[in-house]
């Protein structure tokens, strides 16, 4: 099959993630078809975008001041002064949008076509896409958003162009004004960019710029910590770490096997991600615009987790959600480095990538009908009893 599928012309290798994407999209059309799933997030979403429809200051369902998330969202939700059908077809867009740029990402990073059609597979039908797509949540906007920054750093990589290094300041901006953990994926970015420099009065420059695509975050998080204390500012850093390590690792551990305590696939997956990450930055290879972006794609999952390890305990139902940013992110790292090692004639990896994949399929359909039903039964629910996912 592997050779069949290397000898189809390059110009209809678009047909395969056209098919998978669309069956990607009447999968999430299915799971929402009776609404969004609402939780206790979504109303406060909700009630500050209709502050800000009406003019008033924003405020959450409770009354309070709308500090703790950044306005981004609820602001976007006002165009359309929260209307949940509105919503839906938000998020449908958003899904098919960074779909597309997702296969953008996997036709740049993998070379054979038979890996690009199984991570295709892989991440268009997973259920961590999936289930911030079926809620009324911020992050289908912020995943359009982080995979528009990691096309933009690539084509910055190839041309070093001005402007798209300004993109890439206005994206991040942006970023972290949709969500606080944007700062993580901006502080990734702008690592590698200040490791790979060796002019200090570069190096000068690029501080600089992250302290300005960053400005957001910190502006509004100092605001709403001087209107109202907590937030993101003091949410009990290097309290947790222990536990955090151990939901965290759950959460990326069922993304390959089933079962909520898989933290030994966690630990498979961790050391083969750190293989990559290593290999690619000792890589004895000559410096090019491609391995420099592969150092740059690694370290993104690798600095998003550790900050969200650094974060207070999460409710447990929520890490998942959290890690969904970096999914395709981390996915293809993945899929890169066993694709690297299957070059060196470890030709039996495609059978545990085929596996994982048949796995993540049949969640994927069991979540859907699960999100289907419950949000027919309660489109409306106020305690999240339709976030319920099958591990």
């Amino acid at each position: 099959m592997t050779k069949y599928l290397a000898q189809i012309d390059n110009k209809y290798t678009w047909i395969i993630p056209f098919l998978v994407g669309t069956l990607a999209c009447c999968t999430l059309v299915y799971a929402v078809w009776c609404g969004l799933g609402l939780t206790y997030d979504s109303h406060n979403y909700l009630s500050a975008a209709r502050a800000i429809a009406e003019g008033r200051p924003m405020e959450t369902q409770l009354g309070a001041k709308y500090v703790a998330q950044p306005p981004l969202f609820p602001a976007i939700l006002s165009l359309w002064n929260g209307n949940l059908s509105f919503s839906k077809v938000f998020n449908i867009v958003c899904y098919a949008v960074t779909l597309i740029l997702i296969w953008k990402l996997i036709d740049i990073v993998l070379c054979s076509f038979s890996y690009k059609v199984l991570a295709c597979f892989y991440i268009f039908l997973s259920t961590p896409l999936l289930l911030v797509h079926s809620f009324l949540w911020s992050e289908p906007f912020f995943l359009v958003l982080i995979q528009l920054i990691i096309v933009t750093l690539y084509f910055h990589g190839e041309t070093k162009s001005v402007y798209l290094f300004y993109a890439l300041i206005l994206l991040s901006l942006l970023l972290c004004a949709q969500r606080n953990a944007g700062v993580f994926i901006v502080s990734s970015i702008f690592l590698t960019f200040f490791l790979e420099e060796s002019s200090f009065v570069n190096r000068i420059k690029i501080g600089i710029a992250f302290l300005t695509s960053s400005s957001g975050f910190f502006l509004w998080n100092l605001y709403g910590f001087s209107r109202e204390g907590g937030g993101f500012l003091d949410a009990g850093y290097l309290q947790n770490v222990g536990g955090n390590i151990l939901e965290y690792s759950s959460a990326i551990g069922v993304w390959f096997v089933p079962g909520t305590s898989s933290h030994y696939v966690v630990v498979a997956a961790g050391i083969l991600s750190l293989w990559f990450v290593i290999s690619i930055f000792f890589s004895s290879e000559p410096i090019s615009p491609r391995l420099t972006f592969l150092r740059q794609l690694s370290t993104i999952p690798v600095v998003y987790v550790l900050g969200f390890v650094i974060l207070g305990k999460p409710v447990a139902s929520d890490a998942e959600r959290f890690l969904a940013g970096i999914f395709p992110v981390y996915s293809v790292v993945v899929f890169q480095a066993i694709e690297r090692m299957q070059i060196k004639g470890k030709k039996w990896l495609i059978l545990p990538v085929a596996i994982i994949l048949l796995y993540g399929l049949l969640r994927t359909g069991n979540n859907a009908k699960r999100w289907n039903e419950s949000n027919c039964e309660n489109p409306i629910s106020l305690s999240g009893n339709n976030f319920c996912m099958v591990p």
